[in-house]
């Protein structure tokens, strides 16, 4: 079974400083703060989800869920499932 978390590469400038979905967990997010650096999971508030549409979080009760998206890079070294 393959588990892809859907981290950025951080490599094209369409991620940089935009929150990303960590597609195994709706409570935390990738943060690309710059070009070639390695992303941040970051955390959303408690009673939160985030939301890949708006890229922020929001109150579980407006959180649903849909299928993960590519991102626009992966990290270099990434092999597919």
């Amino acid at each position: 079974m393959c588990n892809d978390n859907t981290k950025p590469g951080c490599r094209h400038p369409a991620e940089l400083r935009i929150p990303q979905r960590h597609c195994m967990d709706p409570t935390k997010y990738w943060l690309c703060n710059d070009a070639g650096l390695e992303a941040q999971l970051c955390k959303c508030q408690p009673n939160t989800g985030f939301d890949q549409d708006l890229n922020a979080c929001v109150p579980w009760t407006a959180w649903e869920w849909k299928p993960c998206q590519e991102p626009p890079s992966r990290p270099t070294g990434w092999i597919p499932c």
